[in-house]
């Protein structure tokens, strides 16, 4: 999407790569590198499925009937609290779950924890488990939790032990009780304190979660399981303040933005460190910090604005943005209003498609001009 000289939309699918050069290393929150079968496929590259990818269904095999492209959720605490910061990454995991995929949580609540293997690992058509963290001073172990052990309990203990990230894995299995091959019936959350990429746990976590696993009980399960991950970052976000967060289905798991790809400040650190001075990207949802709501008119004039349904004010004054009722219904005229609406905070420079975009065709909510422009 382009916005033309008279500000009108223009669209234009041929955009040349920005980003590091090849066989630069693209910095990102490191994922944990685990050895065992298991763990392999807790950390597989399942999770950055392109949005483009959307799974056919009714064919043989045992899916099911709902499923949508993955929907993603980002949020960064920066708050000087451990206490609040733990509170936060304690939310988020436990609490996780049962706000996303209620159905999955209720069945493993009733069934039990079924660790994921690469043969029958739980009855068919249930869903298999794994909670684990990655402990600092041990940067390559990872601590799965025992089946028998409470979940809840398990993470607000090693969370108190500061790790360099924590993570809940959760597969629907096929008829066969068997994990599909391609996980494309999944939900991943991870809590990482690790983002100097140095082993050394950082004061405050980032928070992550991706999805697959919708409500069959739902018309609309995408726009449900977003109004669910939505509601999910609010709760946390006020219990720590932050400098960043977003709902989307167009960016990956690696920490970064979709704006981050396509017009690159040096990777996730930067983007990061720059958070509360310049907005890391804007999306369906998107939460800000104070510094740049106050240099946007304050939470009054962004509700004053036509390009949000809601603002939600959160803890230390930053904001949570929600650009239409439904995520379905944002549109690229939605996506032009948001992007008018924050283009005074939005880093200067025009965004670029990736190489590694091109050719996955992905579908970036992204206004292709510099927001310099509409400052």
């Amino acid at each position: 999407m382009e916005v033309a000289d008279d500000h009108t939309l223009v669209t234009d699918a041929d955009h040349s790569s920005t980003g590091p050069a090849c066989g630069e290393r693209a910095d990102s929150v490191r994922a944990c590198v685990p050895t065992s079968t298991i763990a392999e496929l807790i950390c597989s590259g399942a999770m950055t499925t392109p949005r483009s990818q959307v799974w056919e269904f009714g064919e043989p095999g045992g899916r099911l009937p709902y499923v949508f492209p993955r929907l993603s959720a980002l949020l960064n605490i920066d708050d000087p609290s451990s206490p609040d910061s733990d509170s936060a990454a304690a939310e988020w995991l436990t609490q996780g779950l049962q706000a996303v995929a209620p159905s999955a949580w209720l069945w493993i609540a009733d069934n039990g924890i079924f660790p994921p293997s690469d043969d029958t690992c739980g009855p068919p058509d249930g869903y298999a488990t794994a909670i684990f963290a990655r402990m600092s001073g041990r940067p390559d172990a990872v601590v799965e939790m025992p089946s028998t052990a409470d979940p809840d309990e398990w993470i607000k203990g090693n969370i108190s032990e500061r790790p360099l990230n924590m993570g809940v894995s959760v597969f629907r299995l096929d008829s066969q009780g068997m994990v599909a091959q391609d996980k494309s019936q999944s939900l991943r959350l991870d809590a990482v304190w690790d983002v100097a990429l140095d082993g050394i746990a950082q004061p405050s976590p980032n928070l992550l979660v991706s999805t697959t696993l919708g409500d069959p009980s739902s018309p609309t399960p995408q726009d449900s399981a977003a109004e669910a991950l939505l509601g999910l970052v609010r709760r946390t976000a006020m219990l720590a303040s932050t400098s960043f967060g977003h709902v989307c289905d167009d960016a990956g798991y690696s920490g970064l933005t979709s704006l981050d790809e396509v017009l690159w400040r040096g990777g996730h650190r930067k983007s990061l460190a720059a958070a509360r001075s310049v907005l890391r990207g804007y999306s369906w949802a998107t939460v800000l910090p104070r510094e740049l709501v106050d240099r946007l008119g304050g939470a009054s004039a962004l509700s004053d604005s036509d390009a949000f349904v809601s603002v939600d004010e959160l803890r230390g004054g930053s904001v949570a943005l929600q650009a239409t009722e439904r995520f379905s219904s944002y549109d690229e005229a939605a996506v032009l209003r948001v992007f008018r609406a924050v283009a005074p905070v939005l880093p200067p420079g025009t965004p670029r498609e990736t190489i590694a975009g091109r050719a996955e065709g992905r579908k970036r909510s992204i206004v292709w001009e510099d927001a310099a422009r509409f400052a």
